[in-house]
C-alpha cells in the first residue's frame, strides 16, 4: 500500500495490523483511529494526529458528478453546523464541529466552491465517513 504523509511517499506493510471491532486499528500493539475526512486521511495516537492519503487516488469520497462528500472524521456529536447549502465557501473555512469524548474535531472544506448539500444536523449523531456536506467543485 502506498501512502503519502506531509509531502512524502512510503510503502506500507499492513501485515501485522488488526482492524478491531469499533473501526481503530492495532498496530505494533497501539491503539490508532483511522478515518478519512475533508483534509485526507487522518489518524490519531498518543495525542498526536497525522494527515495521510492514499498516493494513488487521495482520499475523498466522490458524492456525485462534480460533488465532493466531505466526511465526519469519527462517531460523534454534531455540535455545530457552520455553513448551509448555497454558501460559497474558502479552502480551510470551519463547515461542522462534531464532539466526541470531549474532544472537538472542526471539518472544513478542503477547497474553495459552492455547497450542495448539508446532511449535518446540530445535536444529531453521526458516524465516522458519513457524508456531512457535499462541495461542488466545478463552480
Amino acid at each position: 500500500m502506498k501512502l503519502r504523509c506531509d509531502g512524502k511517499d512510503y510503502e506500507g506493510n499492513p501485515a501485522g495490523a488488526k482492524r478491531l471491532e469499533d473501526g481503530a486499528w492495532l498496530v505494533n500493539g497501539k491503539r490508532v483511529r483511522v478515518a478519512r475526512t475533508a483534509a485526507g486521511i487522518e489518524a490519531w495516537c498518543g495525542g498526536h494526529v497525522w494527515r495521510l492519503e492514499a498516493a494513488e487516488d487521495g482520499a475523498r469520497r466522490k458524492a456525485g458528478k462534480g460533488h465532493e462528500g466531505i466526511v465526519s472524521p469519527m462517531t460523534g456529536k454534531v455540535r455545530q453546523v457552520l455553513a448551509k447549502a448555497g454558501d460559497r465557501v474558502d479552502a480551510g473555512a470551519v463547515l461542522v464541529v462534531v464532539e466526541a469524548m470531549k474532544m472537538e474535531y472542526r471539518v472544513t472544506a478542503p477547497h474553495a466552491g459552492v455547497l450542495t448539500k448539508v446532511s449535518a444536523v446540530a445535536g444529531a449523531l453521526v458516524e465516522m465517513g458519513q457524508v456531512l456536506a457535499e462541495l461542488d467543485e466545478t463552480t
